[in-house]
């Protein structure tokens, strides 16, 4: 006698639009099943599949993962992940011999909350071959592939995320980018130079919510020379008659220029003055300071020393 057939609907779903409290039990369990107000949720990758908590239900469930039962069946595991630690075994399909770098996302430092994945996701346009994946507390890894100008492309596209999410949602988020792999092996590394570029940028720079490691030698540097030596070579340059000289009206004189590659006009010409004026005020600098900024050996030096933090407890 043949079976009745058996109905059960079920409904496909983005991970996003499932509700929070299920989005939070997925993400800090391990397993991909779980019932929520009377209805089964099977989450595979980016999709959720839903239908009624049953056992026809949880049978129909079933068949997706392979046989196993859902609920004792593993989490799969994001390939990506075991990319980033160093330890992927080839399992997940992914192409080696491809030149990539990692950009990581991550909220402010002070703003509270940690970001999480499920909230860029519907927000960043992920091309064929780039990945989203969490890299740790708070902190969301993009790999994305870079040519030969690949990684000025990655730096203005993790701007222009880093925008998208403040107008999407009001959250000021920053990128880190390390340096760029020719295989799957250099991406771990390239995750922690992401990480630490972040590190360093809200340390020294600022300006911009984008730090790029390979950007950053001046920054990693000053980090090498012990602290008690650093507040001694600032206070031999930056003198108390050159702090009040120093004002942000001169200190954003000096950020225009430098970014003005010392180029006197077209810096004089973006700061609306005269020519003369900035020549004026270059001159004061020199005489508080000894350093030359029309040099490029005594800008070097200033941009060295400007970069030192300053302790005013540590003024004899």
């Amino acid at each position: 006698m043949p079976m009745e057939p058996v109905s059960v609907t079920v409904h496909l779903l983005r991970f996003s639009e499932i509700p929070e409290p299920l989005k939070e039990r997925f993400l800090k369990g391990g397993e991909p099943l779980a019932e929520y107000r009377g209805k089964l949720f099977l989450r595979q990758g980016d999709r959720v599949l839903s239908c009624e908590s049953s056992p026809d239900g949880m049978e129909l469930l079933n068949t997706f993962t392979a046989g196993s039962t859902p609920q004792s069946a593993k989490k799969a595991e994001d390939p990506w992940q075991a990319v980033l630690r160093g330890d992927y075994t080839g399992q997940g399909g992914i192409r080696d011999g491809i030149r990539r770098q990692v950009i990581v996302f991550a909220a402010v430092p002070g703003d509270g909350n940690p970001l999480r994945r499920d909230q860029l996701e519907p927000l960043i346009p992920l091309e064929k071959g780039d990945a989203l994946t969490a890299a740790g507390s708070g902190i969301v890894a993009m790999i994305r592939g870079c040519g030969e100008s690949g990684e000025e492309d990655n730096a203005e596209f993790a701007a222009a995320v880093t925008e998208t999410v403040l107008g999407e949602t009001g959250v000021q988020i920053c990128a880190g980018i390390g340096n760029p792999a020719d295989s799957l092996n250099g991406l771990p590394e390239s995750l922690a130079q992401a990480e630490e570029a972040v590190r360093t940028g809200f340390k020294h720079s600022r300006e911009g919510y984008v730090f790029v490691y390979r950007r950053q030698t001046l920054e990693r540097l000053i980090e090498a020379v012990p602290p008690q030596r650093r507040a001694e070579l600032k206070r031999e340059i930056i003198t108390p008659g050159a702090r009040r000289i120093l004002t942000e009206e001169m200190l954003e004189t000096i950020r225009v220029y430098f970014r003005n590659d010392l180029n006197l006009s077209t810096t004089a010409r973006q700061l609306f003055i005269h020519r003369n004026t900035l020549n004026y005020r270059l001159e004061k600098i020199r005489r508080e300071t000894g350093l030359d900024l029309r040099n490029f050996r005594d800008a070097a030096v200033f941009q060295l020393i400007s970069l030192l933090p300053y302790d005013p407890e540590q003024e004899e």
